[in-house]
């Protein structure tokens, strides 16, 4: 990791290895303190950063303290924070509540949650409600009960909630915005996989779905 965060070692195509937008912010002095914090705490055992937020979960755990946990680390915010829980959650089935955590929703999912909210209400841009906490609630509610019928991947095991409605929230955000067509990530993937590429990443491009070019 440290490696990858000084970016020093040649590429196969010789110059420094590019950095995707999703990962921009992660990268020169940031990213060398981000994994030097995680060295200092975990040492040779990596592993030991899901260990212990596994173990902290047993028996029931709120994610607010989840969320508590994550952002001791460098670089670790409330975006990371929410994703860490929602992978405890569906991948290693940690008992984590969500049932109040919309609040801890980082910037995207609750403006997206203003914006439905604006639109159902028929209010103009910018308008905002006495009680934002209150009104998100109340569109997550809402959201839960148009998605009733749906089960939450990958263990299908129990009906979609409020990790699953961050993301609708955040797509349909930037989709509204012109900013995520269909397609999108499909599309942006296979173009950074491009012709340059081929060589080194032909195995991954092959398992690539088809987009929208």
């Amino acid at each position: 990791m440290m490696i990858a965060a000084k970016n020093e070692l040649p590429s196969p195509l010789g110059g420094r290895w590019p950095r995707s937008a999703e990962r921009r912010h992660a990268r020169g002095q940031q990213a060398i303190k981000m994994v030097a914090d995680l060295r200092s705490k975990y040492g040779d055992h990596p592993e030991d950063f899901v260990n212990r937020l596994v173990t902290a979960c047993q028996g029931g755990i709120d994610f607010s303290e989840v969320s508590k946990l994550v952002r001791k680390h460098v670089m670790y915010g409330s975006w990371i924070s929410f994703k860490v829980g929602d992978i405890l959650e569906r991948v290693l089935e940690c008992p984590i509540n969500f049932d109040n955590a919309s609040i801890f929703m980082f910037k995207d999912p609750r403006e997206a949650a203003l914006m439905l909210w604006r639109q159902k209400m028929d209010l103009p841009d910018g308008a905002r409600p006495r009680d934002e906490n209150f009104v998100i609630d109340e569109i997550v509610g809402y959201l839960k009960n148009e998605f009733k019928d749906l089960k939450a991947p990958p263990g299908l095991d129990r009906p979609i909630g409020l990790q699953e409605i961050e993301t609708v929230l955040c797509k349909w955000k930037s989709h509204m915005r012109g900013h995520y067509p269909l397609f999108n990530d499909i599309d942006e993937i296979r173009e950074g996989l491009d012709e340059r590429w081929g060589s080194v990443t032909n195995v991954m491009f092959s398992c690539m779905p088809e987009g929208s070019k």
